[in-house]
């Protein structure tokens, strides 16, 4: 009986809420009770002359149950949470009935009860969920069954006088991680529970919720505390007081409290302001300013480094509230506004600035984000700056390495390849390109063995794969070799691999370099054979080399010398007027003066007397040699007898006839230009070729022959030739011969350079190639000829197929479907109930339409009849009425149109508007398209415009429908272009060459 009368008080006392409200429609609220007048209006809401059923929260199928009940004089009752309520999770079960009044007009009294049930939603239904549990639960025998109290989610216990819990239902157990025996007999206070405020501070007993109502009779709410369970985990939980009276009894004689697990909200809470505090402390400590801006572009939320960098812009120091671009350099004020209205749209914005407002040469990268919300709605911009000042000059310095590297790399005599370990092809420079006549592109990435030279040998493979593959593992490798050029002419070839490591040591890259030394052979055999003849010249030959010092004293004379001047080894270091005749020695010293007085060099022809008496005419060169142990200044001279000279010229003589009969045996045109002079000498061969004759001309006289489309180009690659340090020099161009006729030429030149690498002389050769390059350019229109004659052969076959489908769709099923309808409308007529028939009747009549449309797309019988405007707008008629989007058709009619096209050019125009709109049905999601097609002169321009969301050109994927376009554009000589961006529509341009 105890029990029974506990329960009961409880459900009794547990009623919160009293609402009084008008009997109208509206149910406006006139009385909204103590409770719910003081839990609105601590939000600052009035809920009076308010509809009762607008602060519920009820489905508008719900509210129209409430109202048929009312209106008919019946109570009700249902499930229902109170909107903006401070605990917005309480449910209440609610009771409306109306008032009947004698004097005054009736009322309707709605009564509110908390259940605080998790299922947040009114019960109607076949029968109302709390009505059965509550009906059931608070009846007589509720003691007897207590399933109302355990169905509840939220623990309930309830402590006697002694503070002592006497009863737990089920939530109890789950929530505090004890069985029912466990818990009845404990206080609040108890030890074991450890409980703690949200601070983590002890919980007194005092303040405990049951203690606080069993002391003063007051009920507590939303006190939120943590106590452990048994596993030592810590459960948060809200607890709510309210105290049980004895009848004419003003204290206490019970306490029941309702809890409910909030441990999740709490943890989400502390991650919560964890992530908040982690978030603060990463805007405070990085380097690049932040702010966010709300959508009039004002400053909500930044961190200090943004503070510091407008402060220093603006001199302002308070950001937020303030417009963000108040803080914005004056000459940039526009730019941004910009950008920060591109950000509203959903646009990235990301820039560079040179900000010297924040430093002299400080570059700042500015980015706006847009901020979006669940519904993809910009709501908010994000604004980072970030100074990009050393990652401009680190990108700057990179580039300039990277050019100098490939200046070098390109400019360099040897040709040069870098390869992987593996021996693949990373690069190949300039003068490997010239030699070898192979393109990088075609080859990089492939193995360099097989790829190195024209015409290689199995063998010269195998020998370089080796060597490769043994330099990958640390060896340099060098040997000699013979490779074929692009002349197919083989040449010797001195080639050395280097390995190039990385840090930790691997091999990184192999470096390979060949020079060629058919030249440096040829060179070092005329050395060697010039060193013998020196040799044997001055072993032989009356010549002589000497020292003096300042003061004219002779202190070397070689062997050839002594017998030269008719002297013995006594004549050493004597003075010179001592040994020479005074005619000579004078001529002597005053030649020694001059190189003393000028500190340079100095080349004479002087006499000099045999032995024999005779004289001789010799080749003199002094030099100042330095000084002596003494500090003496010290000349030395060379003679050389000028009859080794006559020899010489006879020799050049030799050579130059070679050169003239060389030149006359090639059928190149040899020139030869002296850049000092600007003079060029053309061979023989220039006659046969060009009809020059041969002679030597100005510079400026063979580069009018230059077709001026080629003059400038020609000029400026010579410029650069010369101005670079390479040895060699081609180029390819139009050439005028003696008969005005222009011939393609291919012109290679060797550059000689004087020890200043400055150049004083280009030989060359110039190749007709004019017949080479004809038939180049013939087979090229040859296989573009035979490529569209195989499309336009394709397309009809596909038009053909087209009709035959057509017309097999229209003469043969649509005749049997036709004859189906017939034998079907027939048995309608018969049997009119039979709503089977009539069904597959419209059934058959859909199929017949759908037949004839599809038939009329593979043929348009507009277009057969009619012509192609005609055609085009039947197409677009159709399509205006079941397409997304409005068609604007902007084609002429007239005969003149129909006329300038051939039956073919019109079967492909008319697939091409049609294919594009297919494409722009499949993937446009457009609301307009525009079709021009205007007459331009010789040419037809076709131009299909839609505004939907467009694509990039650079990495669309061409389907189907793209290739059948374009190969319909190529069939008809057209040129066809796409102008289109993301977010910016589509347009496509054809135009088309008229008969």
């Amino acid at each position: 009986m105890e029990k029974k009368k506990l329960v009961g008080n409880f459900i009794k006392k547990s009623i919160s809420v009293r609402v009084i409200c008008s009997a109208d429609e509206k149910l406006s609220i006139i009385n909204p009770g103590k409770i719910l007048k003081n839990d609105f209006s601590s939000s600052g809401i009035s809920v009076e002359e308010k509809p009762m059923l607008s602060i519920l929260s009820l489905s508008a199928n719900e509210k129209k149950i409430v109202l048929s009940a009312l209106k008919a004089n019946k109570s009700i009752n249902f499930e229902a949470r109170i909107k903006k309520l401070q605990n917005p999770h309480t449910v209440f079960y609610w009771e409306a009935k109306k008032n009947h009044r004698k004097n005054n007009e009736d009322t309707i009294i709605f009564t509110g009860t908390e259940i605080n049930t998790v299922s947040g939603t009114s019960s109607f239904g076949k029968k109302n969920l709390l009505d059965g549990r509550v009906k059931e639960g608070i009846k007589d025998n509720i003691l007897t069954n207590s399933s109302f109290i355990d169905s509840l989610h939220e623990g309930v216990v309830v402590f006697n006088k002694k503070g002592e819990i006497v009863y737990a239902n089920k939530s109890s157990e789950a929530i505090l991680g004890l069985p029912k025996k466990n818990i009845k007999g404990r206080t609040s206070f108890d030890q074991r529970w450890n409980p703690i405020h949200e601070d983590g501070s002890y919980f007194n007993p005092e303040d405990h919720p049951s203690v606080v109502t069993l002391h003063t009779g007051i009920p507590c709410r939303n006190v939120i505390m943590g106590v452990s369970k048994p596993s030592l985990e810590i459960s948060w939980i809200t607890i709510n007081s309210q105290p049980l009276f004895l009848k004419g009894s003003s204290e206490p004689d019970q306490v029941v409290c309702t809890f409910t697990d909030i441990t999740e909200q709490k943890k989400a809470e502390i991650d919560l302001k964890n992530s908040e505090r982690i978030q603060r402390l990463i805007l405070s400590s990085t380097n690049s300013a932040f702010c966010l801006l709300n959508l009039n572009y004002t400053v909500i939320m930044h961190n200090t480094t943004a503070a510091d960098y407008y402060h220093t812009i603006s001199g302002k120091t308070e950001l937020k509230n303030e417009l963000y671009i108040n803080f914005v350099p004056l000459k940039h004020k526009k730019f941004i506004a910009k950008m920060l209205n591109n950000a509203v749209q959903g646009k990235v914005e990301e820039h560079d600035l040179l900000i010297p407002e924040l430093g002299p040469g400080k570059y700042f990268k500015i980015i706006f984000r847009p901020v979006w919300d669940e519904k993809h709605q910009v709501i908010g911009i994000y604004n980072i700056v970030k100074d990009i000042t050393t990652e401009k000059a680190n990108a700057e310095s990179l580039r300039m390495t990277r050019l100098r590297f490939q200046s070098i790399f390109n400019s360099t005599y040897q040709f040069m390849a870098i390869l992987d370990p593996s021996g693949r092809i990373v690069e190949l420079n300039d003068t490997f390109n010239n030699f070898t006549g192979i393109k990088r592109e075609k080859v990089q990435g492939k193995f360099f063995w097989d790829n190195y030279c024209r015409n290689a040998s199995e063998e010269g493979k195998e020998t370089l794969k080796k060597n490769i593959t043994e330099a990958s593992g640390g060896n340099m490798i060098r040997y000699e070799t013979e490779i074929n050029g692009k002349t197919n002419i083989p040449a010797l070839v001195d080639i050395s691999i280097k390995p190039i490591y990385d840090s930790p040591g691997n091999c990184k890259f192999l470096i390979v370099e060949g020079r060629l030394i058919d030249e440096q052979r040829k060179i070092e055999r005329e050395l060697l054979n010039k060193e013998l003849q020196f040799s044997s010249f001055m072993a032989n030959t009356p010549s002589c080399a000497w020292i003096a010092d300042e003061y004219n004293t002779l202190k070397f004379l070689n062997p050839l010398g002594l017998i030269s001047y008719g002297l013995k080894n006594e004549a050493i270091g004597q003075p010179i007027k001592d040994i020479f005749p005074d005619e000579i020695a004078g001529q002597y010293i005053n030649n020694n003066k001059i190189v003393l007085d000028t500190n340079k060099p100095l080349e004479t022809t002087e006499t000099a007397i045999d032995p024999n008496g005779e004289t001789r005419i010799q080749h003199v060169v002094r030099f100042l040699l330095g000084t002596d142990h003494k500090g003496c200044r010290l000349i030395g001279g060379i003679a050389v007898d000028i009859t080794q000279l006559e020899n010489t010229k006879k020799e050049l003589s030799i050579l130059n006839e070679r050169y003239q009969y060389a030149a006359k045996a090639t059928s190149d045109a040899i020139w030869d230009w002296d850049i000092e002079k600007n003079e060029i000498f053309l061979g023989e061969s220039s006659t046969r070729l060009f009809g020059c004759i041969n002679l030597t001309i100005p510079m400026n006289t063979r580069v009018a022959h230059i077709h001026p489309k080629d003059r400038s180009r020609y000029i400026e690659s010579i410029e650069v030739a010369l101005e670079g340090n390479s040895e060699y020099w081609q180029l390819e161009y139009d050439f005028k011969d003696i008969e005005n006729n222009y011939k393609t030429i291919f012109d290679t030149a060797y550059i000689i350079r004087d020890t200043n690498l400055k150049g004083i002389r280009m030989i060359g050769a110039m190749q007709d190639v004019t017949n080479q390059r004809k038939m180049e350019k013939k087979i090229v229109d040859d296989v573009i000829s035979r490529k569209r004659e195989l499309m336009k052969e394709t397309i009809k076959a596909q038009e053909r197929e087209r009709k035959e489908i057509a017309d097999e769709l229209h003469d043969n099923v649509c005749q049997i479907l036709a004859t189906c309808k017939l034998y079907i409308d027939m048995c309608v007529k018969k049997d009119k109930s039979n709503h089977w028939l009539k069904d597959c009747l419209d059934l058959l009549v859909n199929a017949l339409d759908e037949i004839r449309n599809i038939s009329h797309k593979l043929t348009p019988a507009a277009f057969q009849e009619d012509g192609l405007c005609k055609a085009v707008k039947q197409l677009t008629s159709k399509l205006n009425d079941i397409s997304p989007f409005k068609i604007n058709l902007g084609i002429p009619d007239g005969e003149r149109l129909e006329s300038l096209l051939s039956s073919e050019n019109k079967t492909a125009i008319y697939r091409i508007i049609q294919e594009q709109l297919n494409n722009i049905i499949k993937h446009a999601k457009a609301t307009r398209v525009d079709i021009n097609c205007e007459e331009n002169h010789s040419h037809l321009c076709l131009s299909i415009t839609d505004n939907g969301v467009g694509f990039d050109i650079n990495t669309v994927k061409r389907g189907l429908g793209l290739n059948n376009i374009i190969s319909r554009a190529t069939l008809l000589g057209a040129e066809i272009n796409f102008e289109s961006n993301p977010g910016a529509g589509c347009k496509m341009i054809i135009i088309i060459p008229l008969k």
